[in-house]
């Protein structure tokens, strides 16, 4: 199937409306699309179900942290421990450490950001 721009315009706009409803409610909505947009159906059809699969694949690999572990808020021998402040993150709890370094659960302390992230600190970076 070939598309035009416009279709795919269409194509971004239904998506775009497609993925506010929840999954139980695809396949009525689909056939509710008016003429104009039925041409797009299968096109649709198809996104919509790579979206749930690709979810159920790499969702339940996620791994899962406990960032209430005991004895988090020890330091280790870098000085570090949950809520020390690096740059404008704090530590949350440190999720790993290797060789070169320590992986830290972090967020921002700025407000510029509101979300977690992993933050990487090399051991020549760290504090003595």
């Amino acid at each position: 199937m070939t598309l035009t721009a416009e279709d795919l315009q269409s194509l971004s706009k239904l998506l775009d409306e497609a993925l506010d409803l929840s999954p139980e409610t695809h396949s009525a909505w689909l056939a509710s699309l008016p003429a104009a947009h039925r041409h797009l159906v299968p096109a649709l059809r198809k996104m919509l179900a790579r979206q749930h699969s690709n979810t159920d694949q790499i969702l339940p690999g996620i791994p899962q942290y406990d960032t209430s572990a005991p004895g988090e808020n020890s330091p280790d021998e870098t000085g570090l421990s949950a809520e020390s402040i690096v740059g404008p993150y704090r530590l949350i709890c440190e999720l790993g450490r290797g060789g070169m370094g320590s992986v830290w659960l972090a967020e921002r302390t700025d407000g510029t950001l509101k979300r977690q992230v992993a933050l990487k600190l090399p051991h020549s970076s760290l504090p003595q």
